[in-house]
Formats: structure tokens, sequence, C-alpha cells
């Protein structure tokens, strides 16, 4: 994935580096007098500076979407792990007060029981945060 952003990075790099080269040659190449060049090279140059001031300006609020996004994606995985934290801690405690006369066998496969719920609901977590996070991917790349 860090390929793609930097073939990503590298390609808007490079397009705008060649925008530049391109713009000062044909304005250099172009025959018109010094005066004359002066005003489209400083033209161009403003031109430039204001494109570069908006993608900046694009690039910084698209960071600041992913930012949020990322934050509520870890908020959810963290609220259901805590949840699920919390019905493991029960049933522990539900084992721990009953009598201990139950059958041993009973009890390992209520905590058994318990773990897997636990793990199947981090997992869950996990997936849903993985198809956020390729989900952003794919946004991202068609934005760039």
């Amino acid at each position: 994935m860090s390929t793609k952003k930097t073939n990503g990075r590298d390609f808007l790099i490079g397009s705008i580096i060649g925008s530049v080269v391109g713009a000062v040659t044909a304005l250099v190449l172009a025959p018109k007098s010094g005066k004359e060049l002066r005003s489209d090279i400083t033209e161009q140059a403003s031109s430039l500076k204001g494109r570069a001031g908006e993608m900046k300006t694009q690039y910084s609020e698209k960071g600041a979407q992913w930012k949020d996004v990322v934050t509520e994606k870890s908020r959810v995985v963290a609220d259901k792990v805590k949840e699920s934290s919390q019905t493991v801690q029960d049933k522990v405690k539900n084992l721990k007060s009953k009598d201990q006369a139950d059958d041993t066998a009973s009890n390992d496969k209520e905590a058994e029981d318990a773990a897997e719920e636990v793990a199947r609901a981090i997992e869950e977590a996990a997936r849903e945060l993985e198809m956020e996070q390729q989900k952003s991917t794919i946004e991202r790349n068609k934005d760039l």
C-alpha cells in the first residue's frame, strides 16, 4: 500500500515539475520581447502558485477527513472490544458465584464459549475496520 502512495505522490510531483518545465520552455522559446517574456513568466508563476495553493487546501481537507474516519472506526473497534470483555467478565463472575458442586466440565465449557465469543467479536471488528480502510484507499486513489 505504501508503494501505491509513493507512486501517486511521485506522479503528482512529476506532473507539476513537467508542467513548470514545459511552460518555461514555451515562454523562453517564444519570439517575444524581454518585457513581454518577463510578464508571461510572472503570470505563469502566479497561476502555478494559485493551483499549488488549491491542491494544498484540497489535500489538507482530505487528510482531516481521513483522520476523522480513522478516529471513528478506532472508537467503534474499542467499544466492541470493551463490550466483549465486559461480557466475558460477567460470565466469569457468574461461574465463580455458582455453587461449587456444579459440574466442572460445564463451567469449563461456559468459559470456553465466552472466550470464543470475545474472539469472534474482535475478528468481526477487525474485518469491519479493514473493509473501511480498503474503501478509503479506493476513494483516495480515485481522487488522485
